[in-house]
Formats: structure tokens, C-alpha cells, sequence
């Protein structure tokens, strides 16, 4: 019979404390210690017959379920900003229903090339954040903001791998602007935002 859960046993193989985990949890298992001496196990878990979703729960030493850090730490240092939320944003995780929905690797690779820009808050007054993603795959890269009159407000160096950039643009005129992420000197990236 298999045994799906984490044990607490010394040297000599004595078992101190074992704890159950749901049944249906399957598939690799990962175990991981965190800064404050707590464990995170990540694993699959089949729920029904045919649906699988990601198990992840954080234990103590005394294998029982602990709560997130609740302090103000920085998890990166090209985002200096705190979690301010227990919950994780999948919105833009690519999420597979069936198999016909899987990206061939030629689809996924060149999804890659496209640098996918957020920003908010849109309309904007002050700060302005726009977010980044896949610039881990590109070099030399800068990013430029533009009227609709097609004067240039800002310009910046953005560095592979970084997420975000914050920019004041309480100065700027009121009306639409484009903002374009370029890549080896090529667009790369584009998206509109307006300035109240």
C-alpha cells in the first residue's frame, strides 16, 4: 500500500509522527524548507477521474498545516514591492483543458518573442506601472512612451528578466499614449494607455 503524506523519523528508523495527505495526491512530489524553518510540499492531486490540479500546503515541524509569512519581505530583487496577497494571479497562466489546447513547441517558442505588456492604472495621474513579461528572451532592450502626436515623453533601458517599471507621469499632457518595448532596436511589444 502506498503511503502519501510526510513522516518524522530519526536515525534509526523509528517513526515519531506520520500524517496523511488526500487521497488521490499522485504524481512527483516536492519538498522545499523556507526561511522561517517551515516546509512547502508542492504535488498533483486527482480530483474525480480525470481532472488534475496542483497541491500546495505549508507544514511546521510538527507536520501540521502552517499559514503564509505574514511580515513584508522582499521575493525579488528587481520588484522591491511586498505580497500584499495571500493569492496568486493565474490570469495569464496558460491553462489546458484538453490536449488539442497544448502549444506545439514551434507555437510556444514563438510566443516568446512577443513581450507582453500590462499597465495600470490605466487611466493614469501620477505613477504609472507597466508590467512585463518574456523579456527574459530578449537583449537590449528599451522602453518608449509616445503621444498620439507622435512626441516622445520617455524613454528608459529595461534589463532581461525585469518584470515591471514604474514611471511618474504627472507632468505629462492629459490624452492617449503608446507605449512600445523594443528589442534590439525592434518593436517587440505595444500597448495604448491614457494620462487624465
Amino acid at each position: 500500500e502506498f503511503f502519501w503524506g510526510e513522516l518524522i523519523i530519526d536515525s534509526t528508523g523509528t517513526i515519531y509522527k506520520k500524517e496523511f495527505r488526500p487521497v488521490g495526491t499522485n504524481g512527483q512530489s516536492k519538498m522545499v524548507r523556507t526561511f522561517d524553518s517551515k516546509s512547502i510540499v508542492g504535488t498533483g492531486l486527482i480530483e474525480g477521474k480525470t481532472d488534475w490540479v496542483i497541491y500546495l500546503y505549508k507544514i511546521n515541524e510538527n507536520l501540521v498545516h502552517d499559514t503564509m509569512y505574514p511580515g513584508t519581505y522582499t521575493y525579488d530583487s528587481l520588484c522591491p514591492y511586498p505580497i500584499t496577497s495571500g493569492q496568486i494571479d493565474i490570469s495569464d497562466c496558460l491553462i489546458v483543458t484538453g490536449i488539442g489546447e497544448i502549444p506545439t513547441p514551434q507555437e510556444y517558442y514563438a510566443g516568446l518573442q512577443n513581450i507582453l505588456i500590462r499597465v495600470f492604472p490605466n487611466p493614469a495621474r501620477g505613477v504609472i506601472t507597466f508590467e512585463f513579461e518574456h523579456t527574459a528572451h530578449h537583449t537590449d532592450l528599451e522602453l518608449r512612451c509616445i503621444s498620439v502626436m507622435s512626441n516622445r515623453v520617455h524613454r528608459e533601458k529595461l534589463y532581461p528578466s525585469q518584470g515591471a517599471s514604474r514611471v511618474d507621469v504627472s507632468a505629462w499632457p492629459p490624452g492617449i499614449y503608446l507605449a512600445v518595448v523594443l528589442s534590439n532596436g525592434r518593436p517587440a511589444g505595444r500597448t495604448k494607455f491614457a494620462v487624465r
